[in-house]
């Protein structure tokens, strides 16, 4: 189906039919969609079964609103005075809390298996601030890129940090300490903070 066209085939049509057989729409879903007629009953108050929702959600998968259909949504919804049921409002302290902790560690959706935190603890350990010291020093304490001389340096890896940890297999603190490609002085060379965010390794664009 074409990015950005809403169609509804008969197959999707069948399974809204059947999601919606004998349940009446709530008055906010005919306001919604532009509907006058409501029927004997709503649905207000009342849930759908497990099953309709996932009929329902199965029947508008791979669909797509037209910018032309999303307008005619809001106008309807503007004119019929619906605005969201958090329009104008902000979450409790502790509502926001629980939320945050609910996407901490794993339960986040960028979790790697605790992988920043682990590099992390090698960038704080004490040989990772000896390597860097040594690679200032033998520069001079000057950009390689731009001749800048002190202010805000880093210790740039040429051959990238994660590259090196993924091929020697590194998996704890301990196993980066026996790593010998890790600790090369070579293998650094001292940038500003401006020429550092240039190179393609910075925090991990490739």
């Amino acid at each position: 189906m074409p990015s950005g066209i809403f169609i509804r085939t008969e197959e999707h049509k069948m399974n809204i039919s059947k999601a919606l057989s004998g349940r009446k729409l709530s008055a906010i879903h005919c306001a919604r969609m532009g509907l006058t007629k409501i029927g004997n009953k709503n649905m207000l108050g009342k849930k759908r079964s497990q099953e309709t929702k996932d009929k329902i959600r199965v029947g508008h998968l791979g669909l797509k609103q037209t910018k032309e259909h999303r307008r005619k949504i809001a106008e309807t919804n503007k004119r019929n005075g619906f605005k969201g049921p958090m329009f104008g409002k902000k979450h409790s302290v502790e509502i926001r809390e629980k939320m945050s902790r609910d996407r901490m560690g794993c339960k986040g959706s960028n979790w790697k298996g605790g992988i920043m935190i682990f590099k992390k603890s090698i960038r704080n350990s004490a040989k990772y601030k000896e390597w860097m010291k040594k690679v200032y020093e033998r520069d001079l304490w000057t950009c390689k890129e731009c001749g800048k001389i002190g202010g805000e340096l880093n210790a740039h890896h040429i051959k990238s940090f994660s590259l090196i940890l993924v091929e020697n297999q590194i998996k704890s603190l301990e196993d980066s300490y026996s790593c010998s490609e890790l600790w090369e002085i070579d293998n650094g060379r001292t940038l500003c903070v401006a020429c550092h965010k240039k190179t393609d390794s910075y925090k991990n664009k490739k």
